[in-house]
């Protein structure tokens, strides 16, 4: 059995003596502080829950003091944790800005393409806003390399401040500091039916209209699954593999299924959709706070624009949501639904 003693090595600064701290340790502290918990952490750095708590024991030595609260497993801040927190996310930050000059300033980079990374929930539906403005602006930026990458929602926020992405689209909302959202488009939620369903010619219905009925809804480890399951009664609710096998399930008179209202736009035969009054979720894009590319900036641009044609040619599935500027991001919530200009609407809480 392997009896090795692991004992990170400490590294000191030559000019102050001081015990240097490095991007992993502040990663680890970062990722427990914003996921609330170890598992979460680990998963998000893609470590060993152990490891984490070893990063994290290192953090502590090295500082002096203790960070957090009741060991590595509770995300709680003591009061020099509190402290530390916005420098560990400017160190993070200044460090991917050192190395984007330096990658920007290597011999030949006058040929390199520039390179623009957003994260978003893949796949994305055809025809949605992510594709159109991908399209859209890579029209007009043949010297940008633009690729797309797979996070979910809950890693958006840290994804950004740790540079794995540039800016990131998301369903859910976000806390805390770094970051700015964007709201672009506010998409309904629709119950869809089979054509024989007694609601089947109904302008719209509620969710209490459903209370009886055996509602499919997508995988809970799609945001928006797991949004619609928060606000939707019923104890007959089931879990189908994905948007598209619920809407499928729906149209084949094996109950009714509650979907983003986009998926109306590849409808199969013998499926009904009905929007459900008063539900609804905003498409954002998060960036950094501090983040001045004009590359990002141009691609908020073709989000919008493609939010406007979206609202303009699907007013049924999207809109523009009343008042959406940038703004700080608001704190974590679920769908909560309260009266607006149009009826009640849904908003993250």
């Amino acid at each position: 059995m392997d009896q090795t003693v692991h004992t990170p090595a400490v590294d000191y600064c030559p000019m102050c003596h001081e015990p240097e701290i490095g991007p992993r340790l502040l990663r680890a502290f970062v990722a427990l502080v914003d996921t609330g918990n170890a598992a979460a952490a680990a998963d998000q750095l893609r470590l060993s829950e152990l490891e984490l708590g070893r990063r994290l024991d290192e953090l502590r030595r090295r500082v002096g003091v203790v960070l957090l609260r009741n060991g590595p497993h509770d995300g709680a801040l003591t009061p020099a944790g509190k402290l530390l927190l916005p420098y560990a996310r400017h160190v993070l930050a200044e460090m991917r800005s050192l190395a984007c000059t330096a990658h920007s300033s290597a011999e030949g980079t006058g040929d390199r393409e520039e390179e623009l990374v957003i994260g978003a929930p893949l796949p994305a539906p055809p025809g949605g806003l992510l594709g159109e403005a991908v399209r859209r602006f890579r029209a007009g930026h043949a010297g940008v390399d633009l690729r797309v990458t797979d996070i979910c929602d809950g890693d958006a926020r840290a994804a950004l401040v740790d540079g794995r992405v540039d800016a990131a689209l998301t369903w859910g909302e976000h806390s805390g500091d770094a970051c700015r959202v964007h709201v672009l488009v506010e998409e309904g939620v629709d119950v869809v039916l089979n054509e024989d369903h007694p609601l089947a010619g109904a302008a719209h219905v509620s969710f209490a209209e459903l209370a009886r009925e055996v509602v499919h809804f997508p995988d809970v480890r799609d945001p928006r699954g797991r949004q619609l399951r928060a606000v939707a009664p019923g104890r007959r609710a089931r879990q189908a593999d994905s948007a598209t096998a619920a809407v499928e399930l729906a149209a084949g008179g094996r109950g009714v299924a509650v979907v983003p209202a986009s998926l109306r736009l590849t409808a199969p035969p013998r499926a009904v959709f009905v929007p459900v009054m008063g539900a609804s979720s905003r498409l954002s894009l998060l960036r950094r706070d501090d983040d001045r590319s004009a590359a990002v900036s141009d691609f908020l641009a073709a989000c919008r624009a493609v939010a406007v044609a979206l609202s303009v040619a699907h007013p049924e599935v999207w809109r523009l949501p009343v008042g959406a500027v940038t703004r700080p991001m608001p704190s974590p919530g679920r769908l909560a639904l309260h009266v607006g200009g149009r009826g009640a609407t849904a908003v993250s809480a």
